[in-house]
């Protein structure tokens, strides 16, 4: 069984014994809980308990006999977070506004609502109902007299589709919020490495001018690049720890340092993987084969 204990069907029409008739035949999928009794008897006797209406079933099915009073009704159901899959409604109602006001109306306030216009005459055409209630995939007619066993399957199945419409809109929800998630936190792992690499490359930059001032004749600025990177290595490995990925990946750059391939071995993207490519270059520059 397929229960809805958030939804109720909504119709509206002038007659009243046309929504006697509604009422008749809709109360087939109003769900009611099982009787109390017939249920206490199943179980001092052992036996299965009593099912409830089998099929399709929603919390309630609401009338109304104008159109301002459908709208009021939706207004404020859908703030109690109550949700309306299909309205039936008659085009004429007078004195207030009539079925194509009313359509219109409900469709601002709820845009997935299945609308059933019903009639056995319209001072609309078809063509311009549509074109003004919009979603025409959500608009249906129905003439009068109506099937009963058609109005029924005609309810079922327009709350089932949009059933299936609202749990393929809130998968998509989600996966839409997982990609928002999965960005921001690689743009985080971005700005962290171009960071990292930032104050690196401003450690080595004063480091570098420091010593070539006062070491000019003892040592070149290429063999100082060398011997700095190291320190800069060691003195960022805080900061590139953040998992055993980071640590496997410095001590791969370390151990190439020296080798003929060179920055050849890298296996890391700079763009795709920032952090582990700046974890291999930082053990790279700091290998003890890069050092004279």
């Amino acid at each position: 069984m397929n229960h809805f204990a958030d939804a109720r069907v909504l119709v509206v029409d002038d007659e009243q014994n046309i929504l006697d008739a509604y009422q008749h035949v809709l109360r087939e999928i109003v769900w009611s809980p099982p009787d109390k009794i017939v249920s206490l008897a199943a179980e001092l006797f052992d036996e299965p308990p009593p099912a409830s209406s089998g099929g399709t079933t929603i919390a309630a099915v609401d009338f109304c006999r104008q159109g301002e009073d459908a709208v009021r009704e939706i207004e404020e159901r859908q703030g109690e977070g109550t949700s309306y899959p299909v309205a039936f409604i008659d085009m004429r109602m007078p004195p207030g506004i009539d079925g194509l006001e009313t359509a219109k109306r409900l469709r601002q306030v709820n845009p997935s609502i299945n609308i059933v216009v019903v009639t056995g005459y319209s001072d609309h055409a078809p063509r311009q109902i549509a074109s003004e209630i919009g979603c025409s995939d959500r608009l249906f007619y129905l003439v009068k007299p109506f099937n009963a066993d058609e109005l029924l399957q005609l309810t079922v199945t327009l709350i089932n589709r949009w059933n299936s419409e609202k749990r393929l809109a809130d998968e998509l929800a989600t996966k839409i919020a997982e990609l928002d998630r999965s960005t921001a936190a690689l743009k985080e792992s971005e700005d962290r490495a171009r960071k990292l690499r930032e104050n690196i490359d401003e450690l080595v930059g004063q480091l570098r001018d420091e010593f070539i001032g006062k070491n000019s004749a003892q040592v070149s600025a290429d063999e100082f690049d060398l011997r700095s990177a190291r320190v800069a290595g060691e003195q960022f490995m805080p900061m590139l720890r953040y998992s055993e990925a980071h640590q496997a990946a410095f001590q791969e750059g370390r151990a190439a340092a020296g080798h003929v391939l060179g920055l050849g071995l890298c296996p890391y993207s700079a763009v795709n993987e920032a952090e582990l490519f700046s974890a291999w270059i930082a053990g790279y520059k700091s290998g003890p084969d890069n050092v004279s």
